[in-house]
């Protein structure tokens, strides 16, 4: 049965074989439908405009390809101890000092993108 001039695919690419190759054969063989898409999406994002396709065709907002949700869920503790003794007589003067620290969390950042934990349900 041949392929109608109106299906999509056949716009973007010319023929059905352009469209197969574009996309991978063994992701469609292979039923892999999401890496199909994600390759037109990516890849030929161009093509849609010429063969009268939405940009919004496969994703809602293109211009975004990841998606990451902030929250105030994460958990923080900082623990210290600062100490020091100090010594003065008419000969010597000393000083001895110690800090310990400690700081626990379930989530960080560094200012710019947050640092996966590796287990995040056992902080």
């Amino acid at each position: 049965m041949p392929v109608s001039q109106s299906n999509t695919l056949l716009r973007m690419f010319g023929s059905v074989n352009a469209a197969i190759t574009a996309l991978g054969g063994s992701n469609l063989d292979q039923g892999l439908a999401g890496l199909a898409a994600a390759a037109t999406d990516r890849d030929y994002f161009s093509n849609y405009a010429a063969a009268g396709i939405s940009n919004f065709y496969i994703r809602n907002y293109p211009q975004f390809d990841k998606f990451f949700v902030g929250t105030n869920d994460g958990q923080s503790s900082y623990d210290s101890f600062q100490g020091g003794i100090r010594l003065y007589t008419s000969l010597i003067k000393a000083s001895v000092n110690y800090t310990w620290s400690k700081s626990l969390d379930n989530i960080s950042t560094d200012g710019n993108s947050y640092v996966i934990p590796l287990d995040s349900l056992n902080p």
